[in-house]
């Protein structure tokens, strides 16, 4: 215990799920690990249980804890949600192997257990408003429960992603266990548990408040232990958001949702949307230096909640430059819109997306139109001819003026 503030605890990550429940907030981001994350992880679990390591360590995990309400999860939920897939589908494969009790162990253990009141299955997990009931409907649901499911018609792209970690791990394990003799196989399965239970190592780090939590998950990344550039201004922000945290949240979900919606790699468009947002406001900044020109400006809750607010009116503006049908674009002309897709579709010119960004913003239909056509004439120049530095420093000047 530090200052009577923060508890900090080291189990293995099966443990950490089998002490109890836990729940990402309903305003955190979504499940966002694809094919190389958890094939890696997958990886790297069995080379460790392989080479009889004692220890494998998977990273921090920072948790809020207020009295006696459910721990909620402010930096672990792709290890711990990616985890619990796994289990899933050992529990699967151990029920397939007739080792009923393993799968029954398993399942109360680490994924579902029986609520006494309504004597419905309750997950230990829980994720956000977006994933939760896909989560335990079709990833923590027995196989004999999805079979009498109805197949999901339309998923969020985070679905999506918990889904395809489903399928690898249940590939992942029928692979395995190809080469291991039918009567082991359960207790192979058996030495998976163990080790996720009792090896897989985090540090936990309890907080009591959001603030505290957001701090102390910015002073680990100072500090070496590396996250997503997202996240690591999210939680910056949020940590300075005083007693409107819950508008800060509100405002950074319509941003990350909005940018969810050009498609993958949201992490990279959307530090790209801030630094792009952040040159509009204040000019020529590069990537490597958005954070500490972040840190250095927005020190307070009122600088926090102006900078997210007017960044999540201003969203809706840089998403339409991929598009010319986004309802952005209703008051602009057909030259406007079509120089829109030239740009976006045909030319695919990234260089002067800032500039376009401001004029979106800023200039009324008609001039837009203006701009927009003169954009298209330069981005040809550029991919035909290169651009000359007079054209380069117009550009990168444009959006401060």
């Amino acid at each position: 215990m530090a200052a009577g503030k923060f508890n900090f605890d080291s189990y293995g990550i099966g443990e950490l799920l089998r002490r109890g429940s836990l729940a990402v907030p309903a305003n955190q981001r979504s499940y966002k690990w694809g094919e190389p994350q958890v094939e890696n992880l997958l990886l790297d679990l069995n080379e460790a249980i392989l080479s009889d390591e004692e220890d494998y360590f998977l990273g921090t995990i920072v948790l809020i804890q207020r009295g006696s309400e459910v721990p909620s999860i402010v930096d672990g939920q792709q290890r711990l949600a990616t985890t619990s897939v796994l289990l899933a589908r050992i529990r699967d494969k151990q029920a397939e192997l007739k080792r009923l009790g393993r799968a029954e162990s398993i399942e109360k253990s680490f994924l579902r257990d029986i609520d006494l009141e309504s004597e419905e299955r309750v997950p230990r997990l829980e994720l956000n408003v977006e994933d939760n009931a896909f989560f335990v409907n079709y990833i923590l649901a027995n196989a004999e429960e999805r079979r009498g499911m109805r197949p999901v018609k339309a998923m969020r792209a985070s679905n999506r992603r918990l889904l395809q970690a489903s399928v690898i791990c249940e590939q992942f394990i029928n692979d395995e266990l190809k080469n291991i003799k039918i009567d082991s196989r359960s207790d192979h399965l058996n030495r998976w548990v163990n080790f996720i239970k009792n090896n897989a190592s985090v540090v936990v780090v309890t907080a009591p408040d959001e603030v505290g939590a957001f701090r102390m998950f910015e002073t680990l990344n100072d500090r070496g232990l590396k996250a997503g550039a997202a996240d690591i201004l999210k939680n910056y922000f949020f940590s300075r958001s005083g007693n409107r945290l819950k508008e800060a949240q509100d405002f950074w979900n319509y941003i990350t949702t909005s940018i969810e919606a050009l498609g993958d790699e949201e992490d990279d468009r959307l530090v790209t949307f801030l630094r792009h947002f952040w040159v509009v406001k204040n000019g020529p900044t590069k990537e490597r230096e958005l954070a500490r020109k972040i840190k250095s400006d927005i020190v307070g809750e009122t600088k926090a909640l102006s900078f997210l607010e007017e960044a999540s009116r201003s969203v809706d503006a840089y998403v339409a430059l991929w598009s010319s049908q986004h309802p952005f674009w209703s008051d602009h002309r057909t030259a406007t819109r079509g120089a829109v897709d030239t740009i976006a579709n045909q030319l695919k010119v990234e260089q002067i997306r800032p500039l376009l960004f401001a004029v979106a913003l800023h200039f009324e239909p008609r001039e837009a139109e203006k701009a927009f056509k003169m954009f298209v004439s330069w981005s040809v120049r550029f991919l035909v001819f290169g651009w000359s530095r007079r054209d380069a420093r117009r550009t990168v000047l444009a959006p401060s003026s």
